[in-house]
C-alpha cells in the first residue's frame, strides 16, 4: 500500500496538515501503549498484541474513505503512506522491548 497516492511534492499547507494528523494519532498511540504496557495488569501476549495494535498503521480503508469525501488524494497517501513506514519503525521497537 506504500505509494499508493504517493506524492513527495506536497505544498506547505498540506505538509503542515500531515504533520499535525501524524503527530496527534502517534501521541495518542503512545500514550495508550504506555497505559497497556505499564498499568493495566494484563498477561504478556495480550499486552503485547495491544500495544502493536496502538503502533500501527493507520486502516487503508481510511485513504479510500477520504478520497470519496474529497480530500486531496496526494495529501492523504502521503499521510497514509507515511504512517506505514513509521508504524513500521514502532512495532519493530517494540518487539525489541516487549520480548
Amino acid at each position: 500500500m506504500i505509494g499508493l497516492y504517493f506524492e513527495i511534492r506536497l505544498p506547505k499547507k498540506a505538509l503542515y496538515l500531515v504533520g499535525e494528523v501524524l503527530v496527534s494519532r502517534y501521541l495518542v498511540g503512545i500514550g495508550l501503549a504506555l497505559i497497556f504496557a505499564f498499568l493495566v495488569p494484563l498477561e504478556p501476549l495480550l499486552r503485547t498484541s495491544l500495544v502493536l495494535i496502538c503502533v500501527a498503521p493507520m486502516p487503508t480503508f481510511s485513504v479510500i474513505n477520504c478520497v470519496k469525501a474529497g480530500m486531496d488524494e496526494e495529501t492523504v497517501g502521503f499521510t497514509s503512506s507515511a504512517s506505514i513506514l513509521i508504524s513500521l519503525l514502532l512495532m519493530t521497537l517494540v518487539m525489541l522491548l516487549m520480548t
